[in-house]
């Protein structure tokens, strides 16, 4: 019997793709030297609702310069706390973002104090449970 590789959900008339399936019967399939690279950052500013809504604005220009996806968190005991992970097909577009957002003005603009980054990385493994 062979299993799906994708997960799909119905929507009314429609099958709409969810992700690829990846896992085994001995548990979590790790991605060991994914050729993907990811800018972060660790930040705090004023007021973290006027920050997100510029950040959603997307100032410096994430989609345009090849970025696949984002997560933002907010620390738990600060509100005002929040990191930045960026993902990239490739290092040299997540290092020209980085020097496009450091160019942009959108940092001192958003009222962020760095405390760290932006810094980029190699992803060297990433493990989905």
């Amino acid at each position: 019997m062979r299993l799906p590789s994708a997960l799909t959900a119905r929507v009314g008339h429609e099958t709409v793709f969810l992700g690829p399936l990846r896992s085994s019967a001995s548990g979590p399939v790790p991605t060991k030297g994914t050729t993907v690279a990811i800018m972060v950052m660790n930040f705090e500013v004023d007021d973290y609702d006027t920050w997100k809504a510029m950040f959603d604005e997307d100032p410096a220009g994430r989609m345009q310069s090849g970025a696949t996806g984002h997560v933002v968190s907010r620390a738990v005991d600060n509100p005002n706390e929040g990191f930045i992970r960026v993902e990239f097909p490739s290092v040299e577009q997540a290092k020209a973002f980085r020097e496009r957002l450091l160019a942009s003005g959108a940092i001192e603009r958003g009222g962020m104090r760095l405390k760290m980054g932006p810094t980029v990385a190699d992803v060297d493994d990433a493990t989905t449970y």
